[in-house]
């Protein structure tokens, strides 16, 4: 008995639950290995898993956010760690849709199942320079890093030592995206949980990013609008984060049921031993 049908059928839902098999191969070995899997991520990525989210304009499902989220709750029944990845990516995908249209291009250029990971609060110092920043930082729960093409880091635009102003009179945060052959993954990720996820620090030293490669975390709107982008980026990653949770308890509950199916079964067999041993003694022999 699972708790699965709980879950709406889609075609999304159904391509997350064919890679069942595939995923139980390979759990131990991302929990080892600490993040996914080569063979799991070739099976995610060949599933489209990771299009999900990316905008039509580069090739994507752009699929809704409901089927998004029975997605995600699917692959985390499956293994807590693959959904997370799933989530991060779909996450990431969206934010995505929010740089201007040249440089999403760009991004895409490798075609719809490319891989963005990162991290969105501000830990690092941009400073201005012509056409773009210098980047230096160091950030912290990159999940997915590993598979990943590009790079989101998030960190305050500094002008003369202080953070620059917006002029709100706010600080001037910028998330910035980088090809990941300019990053530097730090073998940071040693935990008793979510090992598979690969969520380790990466961090980058006085890297240029053109302008087109960042956008400000209080946007002013994306540049490909479509259902996934109708309000501010950070608004998706509660729901993401909750489906992941209830994959996992889902995974629970089923492992809970199983169990006492046991348990119940052992019993009940051995109640039936004992009462036809006594049973049997109280019939006369010959």
């Amino acid at each position: 008995m699972t708790t699965n049908t709980a879950v709406k059928t889609s075609e999304w839902v159904e391509r997350a639950r064919a890679l069942a098999p595939v995923v139980a191969q390979w759990r131990d070995a991302g929990e080892q290995e600490r993040h996914v899997p080569r063979p799991l991520f070739e099976a995610l990525r060949d599933a489209g898993i990771f299009s999900m989210s990316a905008p039509k304009a580069v090739g994507g499902a752009e699929a809704d956010d409901e089927t998004v989220l029975q997605a995600i709750e699917e692959l985390a029944r499956q293994d807590a760690s693959v959904g997370w990845n799933a989530m991060i990516a779909s996450g990431a995908a969206i934010i995505a849709s929010y740089l201007p249209a040249t440089a999403l291009r760009k991004v895409y250029g490798g075609g719809p199942n490319t891989v963005i990971a990162g991290v969105l609060p501000p830990q690092g110092a941009a400073i201005p320079v012509p056409g773009g920043f210098r980047l230096t930082g160091r950030w912290t729960f990159a999940s997915g890093c590993h598979q990943a093409n590009w790079m989101l880091g998030t960190s305050a635009v500094m002008a003369h030592g202080t953070p620059r102003l917006r002029p709100d009179g706010r600080p001037d945060i910028r998330t910035f995206c980088l090809p990941i052959g300019a990053c530097e993954i730090l073998d940071t990720w040693y935990t008793a949980g979510l090992r598979g996820t690969g969520s380790h620090d990466w961090q980058v030293t006085d890297v240029f990013v053109p302008e087109e490669q960042s956008l400000p975390v209080l946007f002013d709107g994306p540049s490909a609008p479509g259902c996934l982008s109708v309000r501010d980026f950070a608004a998706y990653n509660g729901p993401r984060v909750a489906a992941v949770a209830l994959g996992i308890a889902r995974d629970a509950i089923d492992a809970f049921t199983a169990l006492t199916d046991r348990k119940f079964k052992s019993y009940f067999c051995a109640v039936l031993q004992v009462w036809s041993s006594g049973f049997r003694a109280l019939i006369p022999l010959g």
